[in-house]
């Protein structure tokens, strides 16, 4: 069974609040979930709760007055429906985006492979370089925000499963896949933004026996965790 990622919802929401929740969806059996949370100002710290699943943060990176923060579930029975509840402690977003996308045909003993981040500034476009991939079947799912409220595209071979913009501030955000085997994602927008991006491998199931996560930090993140594998 090949791997399939799909969107399972998405919104952006404006105002000074401190939390918010996702419209009601339901976790497939041997899924990967993951929330990809894009928000203004790079604090506070966003949390995940919600329909039963525990929550790993794979990586969270600020840029810009931007936060950008990745979670994911391993899913072994289906929950559902219901929603997911985002929330910070004390401090208010101006404004957040989230994402909910999901991943089946999965290695069901650890999903992830490989978590790499990037950032630039002043760019249209931002490509995100992973590490060759470990197996055929294993894909690329990636998300990249912007200080623009303008929409962007991904590259050609690659399916977009959100585009969401909000402004005051102008923020953007898009997520995509490619069930090839391709390591360099990139996306394109029309206004020069400064930009952060997150992505990551997705091992199928045939791979097999995938157990460790490879984090990719930029350089000033690895100052923070001293080494490239910062869990």
């Amino acid at each position: 069974m090949p791997v399939t990622c799909t969107n399972l919802t998405a919104g952006a929401t404006t105002g000074n609040i401190s939390s918010m929740s996702s419209a009601s969806i339901t976790l497939v059996a041997n899924s990967l979930a993951t929330v990809w949370l894009f928000s203004s100002p790079s604090t506070p710290n966003v949390t995940v709760t919600g329909l039963g699943a525990t929550w790993t943060l794979e990586t969270r990176v600020t840029d810009t007055a931007r936060s950008f923060a990745l979670y994911s579930s391993q899913i072994a029975a289906s929950t559902g429906p219901g929603a997911l509840d985002f929330t910070t402690a004390g401090t208010t977003w101006t404004g957040l985006i989230h994402v909910v996308n999901s991943a089946t045909g999965i290695d069901t003993t650890d999903a992830i492979v490989q978590v790499v981040t990037t950032n630039a500034a002043s760019v249209s476009t931002l490509t995100i370089t992973l590490a060759a991939f470990g197996n055929a079947n294993n894909v690329p799912m990636f998300g990249a925000g912007r200080t623009t409220d303008v929409l962007g595209d991904v590259e050609l071979g690659y399916t977009e499963l959100n585009d969401h913009t909000y402004a005051t501030p102008n923020t953007s955000f898009l997520s995509g896949w490619s069930d090839a085997l391709e390591s360099t994602p990139s996306a394109t927008w029309a206004t020069l933004s400064n930009t952060v991006a997150i992505g990551i491998e997705v091992a199928a199931t045939a791979a097999g026996g995938v157990t460790h996560k490879q984090r990719i930090a930029p350089i000033a993140q690895r100052r923070i965790c001293g080494q490239q594998r910062c869990i």
